[in-house]
């Protein structure tokens, strides 16, 4: 109270007219606000006084005089600070939400490339499979065809020609020596028959 009276008298001597705005002053010197930092004893804990219960429980039926249950109001650079932190990590929770929106996407799309390869190499191996099985069925074909012409032309070359006519004989015998002639040329494939069975 002795800085107050100081600081009234000063006011007075400086501006030539008393401070009018002791109520102002008496209503919000018990704010936390307004409180001595340096004082251990918080301005909160202190009683409040007549004139502050007086104005508490005046007209306006305001508890400024209560300070029991206040607590010191953040400042503005606080307030900014929380803000920004608050920002920061909306910022923050989208960009990893995107992120991971992203990153289960390109999984997606890996499985799908790795499903679109697996059904390209099984219709791959399908197709070689089935080529192998025709290859295998010709190959097969070929076979019964030489066994089939190496049983004609045995059986042309074992034909007894004595009881046949004139040109009957001339035919098998015609046959018999390009038969011969076949197997002895190293020319000719055992695959080229003379005589062709389709």
């Amino acid at each position: 109270m002795a800085h107050i009276t100081s600081a009234k008298a000063l006011y007075l001597e400086k501006h030539k007219k008393p401070f009018l705005l002791d109520h102002c002053w008496l209503m919000l010197k018990d704010q936390p606000k307004f409180a001595d930092p340096n004082n251990a004893k918080s301005r909160s804990s202190v009683p409040p006084t007549p004139e502050s219960i007086y104005i508490s429980e005046g007209d306006c039926g305001s508890r400024l005089g209560d300070t029991s249950n206040f607590e010191r109001p953040i400042g503005r650079k606080a307030e900014k600070a929380i803000r920004k932190n608050k920002a920061t990590r909306k910022d923050v929770e989208e960009y990893l939400t995107k992120k991971l929106k992203l990153i289960e996407d390109v999984t997606r799309l890996e499985k799908e490339k790795i499903f679109i390869e697996r059904e390209k190499l099984a219709i791959k191996k399908e197709k070689s499979e089935e080529k192998i099985k025709i290859e295998k069925e010709r190959v097969m074909i070929k076979k019964k065809k030489f066994e089939m012409t190496e049983r004609l032309e045995e059986r042309i070359m074992m034909k007894d020609t004595s009881g046949l006519t004139g040109v009957q004989k001339a035919f098998y015998e015609q046959l018999q020596e390009k038969i011969m002639a076949r197997r002895s040329s190293p020319t000719m494939s055992v695959f080229d028959p003379i005589i062709s069975i389709h």
